[in-house]
């Protein structure tokens, strides 16, 4: 593949080193979250304040599913588990 044609923004070549970056991009958020976590358990919500303390009203809400996926690849990968405390989820480091 030469020329990658995106459905918005400019085409562009070296689709491999963009993936590569990207990836790196996700192990990094998976590291910063394993860094929150290394204080204690902590929900969701409660990691997403710490990671973006910037985000606001409805945009909390995008904050909060990217840190959903990046806890559900550490769950798989043994990093990290979940324990519920009423009605509200904590993730922890296994290791902790």
């Amino acid at each position: 593949m030469k020329t990658v044609y995106t459905g918005h923004g400019e085409s562009f070549s070296d689709h491999l080193s963009l993936i590569e970056k990207r990836l790196l991009e996700q192990e990094n958020r998976c590291d910063q979250i394993v860094k929150i976590l290394s204080s204690g358990a902590k929900s969701i919500f409660a990691i997403c304040t710490e990671m973006y303390p910037r985000l606001k009203d409805r945009m909390i809400f995008l904050g909060l599913s990217q840190i959903q996926g990046h806890l559900d690849l550490l769950e798989t990968r043994n990093l990290v588990t979940a324990e519920k405390q009423g009605s509200v989820l904590l993730y922890r480091l296994l290791n902790n």
